[in-house]
């Protein structure tokens, strides 16, 4: 793969499955190589949770990099909000949950859940078909029947008919993220530029889910440089040879 970095200002990263795995701590290589990463670039590090989940996630990370909470509606440096995205309207919200309720309905499949399905987040609503509270063993059981049988892409087409302004994505393994249009990864990304005065041929982007449905697929559209990664492992080896080319320069 060639990669055009030299010219790059900015990484950005989507988190679960581009830089760890599912709702888990990134490992000790990952974060001591992103640190070194941060001396030549600004990091850009893009979660569908909460501030204070990713912060469990990143850990010392978060005095370093530039956190983005709710698919980057929310961005954060060194715990200071900088750019903040609206909130839906109670209307909107209940919108969502009563197409969710009738989709549902209709699905000849029952699912054990593990907590509550439904995370509303502000500036998004996640819906996920196991519970938030699901083990990985069981997500993984679920995204191996997902990518057969299609289920959240058959929810996301009945949802985009249905809530024009509202958009939806596959998020994660087991879920679908619910999002204000043009509130997503892609925008965040162009506005936290701006806000750097980074151009947009100055990025490169980092996601696992960069394609159409995608909860990534947004920052392609945004006509930002994407990198496509399998798992965090295929991460860490791009990013290794990044950094062994800095390494070797200076």
């Amino acid at each position: 793969m060639k990669i055009n970095f030299k010219d790059k200002k900015l990484l950005a990263f989507d988190l679960d499955g581009t830089l760890t795995l599912s709702k888990s701590k990134i490992k000790k290589k990952m974060k001591r190589l992103l640190l070194n990463l941060n001396n030549f670039y600004f990091i850009f590090i893009i979660g569908g949770g909460r501030k204070k989940e990713i912060e469990r996630q990143i850990e010392e990370l978060r005095d370093y990099v530039f956190l983005g909470a709710v698919s980057g509606t929310r961005i954060y440096k060194k715990g200071k909000l900088i750019l903040k995205e609206k909130n839906m309207t109670k209307k909107q919200i209940e919108l969502i949950k009563r197409n969710l309720k009738f989709y549902l309905k209709s699905l000849k499949i029952n699912f054990k859940t593990f907590g509550r399905r439904i995370d509303f987040r502000g500036s998004q609503l996640t819906f996920s078909f196991l519970g938030i509270k699901a083990p990985l063993e069981e997500k993984l059981k679920f995204s191996k029947l997902d990518e057969k049988i299609k289920i959240r892409k058959k929810l996301i087409y009945y949802m985009r008919k249905r809530l024009k302004n509202i958009d939806s994505s596959i998020g994660g393994l087991t879920s679908v993220d619910f999002n204000l249009k043009n509130q997503n990864k892609g925008s965040m990304i162009l506005k936290l530029a701006k806000f750097l005065g980074i151009e947009k041929r100055e990025i490169l982007f980092f996601g696992d889910k960069i394609f159409p449905y995608g909860n990534d697929y947004s920052v392609f559209k945004k006509g930002i440089e994407c990198i496509l990664v399998k798992n965090p492992e295929e991460t860490f080896k791009i990013l290794k040879k990044i950094y062994g080319y800095f390494k070797n320069n200076n």
